[in-house]
């Protein structure tokens, strides 16, 4: 398990790159497919999201939980079959992962996370999304000077102590002070 700093941005950015988010959410669905038929069945849905949400079957009030689990399953049992298809599935992931980026807004939230769950995914993905951006900064800044218009040549103030604490996921800097 790790721990991250999550906020809407994270989450919603993670959502709007469909290539990303839909592999994600294919690679949990086959995780979730025990019988591997394509489908996931109302129990293949409740033991997965027991075990991704690390729920203990002693603790818990078993009666409202498997109501619970009745209620949100018929919800994305879109043809009433019994089971939820890869499609319903990723729209299932979707509507909870964009509630919950509704439910932290801009505040960071720090949250306990599985593995390979989409939440940490999302981590993953503004991760990655940070380190291309810093790589694409650091090629620019190779070019040489003779080659950027006078306009460009804009100079950003240093902040105190030269700001190298940054907060990663929000980029303030860590170095200043609140004004009284």
């Amino acid at each position: 398990m790790s721990v991250a700093i999550l906020n809407a941005e994270t989450i919603t950015e993670f959502i709007d790159d469909a290539e990303s988010f839909h592999h994600s959410t294919d690679e949990r669905f086959r995780l979730l497919d025990t019988d591997g038929d394509g489908i996931l069945s109302s129990v293949e849905l409740h033991r997965g999201l027991d075990k991704s949400l690390g729920l203990e079957y002693e603790i818990r009030m078993e009666d409202e939980v498997n109501d619970f689990y009745d209620m949100f399953f018929a919800q994305f049992d879109e043809d009433n079959h019994g089971a939820i298809n890869p499609e319903g599935f990723k729209l299932l992931f979707r509507k909870i992962m964009v509630a919950l980026a509704h439910g932290i807004g801009g505040t960071p939230v720090l949250m306990a996370l599985q593995p390979d769950s989409l939440f940490n995914k999302a981590v993953e993905h503004e991760l990655a999304r940070r380190k291309k951006n810093q790589i694409s900064k650091a090629s620019e800044s190779a070019t040489p000077k003779s080659l950027i218009s006078p306009r460009a040549r804009v100079r950003k103030p240093r902040t105190p102590g030269g700001g190298l604490l940054v907060c990663f996921f929000c980029g303030a800097d860590s170095t200043k002070k609140d004004d009284p």
